[in-house]
């Protein structure tokens, strides 16, 4: 599995996730299923790990291009 493919369109670096609006929605498809198996592979049991935590900022991208809410809700300080 070429996970470079992923780190890349994800263009992570130190933490943040920044992904450019050029890339398609099946580029980003792909890229979610990679870091999807490669989280599985790592047997870790949450998202919060370098891959779950690009797992995740692909799968929000896609649901902000769809025009639904990011994943988890943000919580509003009360």
């Amino acid at each position: 599995m070429d996970t470079s493919f992923t780190r890349a369109v994800c263009g992570q670096r130190k933490g943040t996730t920044m992904i450019p609006s050029r890339i398609t929605d099946t580029s980003l498809e792909d890229a979610s299923a990679i870091a999807l198996a490669e989280q599985l592979a790592t047997r870790a049991g949450c998202l919060d790990t370098e891959w779950g935590g690009i797992y995740r900022a692909v799968e929000n991208e896609l649901l902000c291009r769809h025009g639904h809410a990011e994943w988890p809700p943000k919580q509003r300080a009360r």
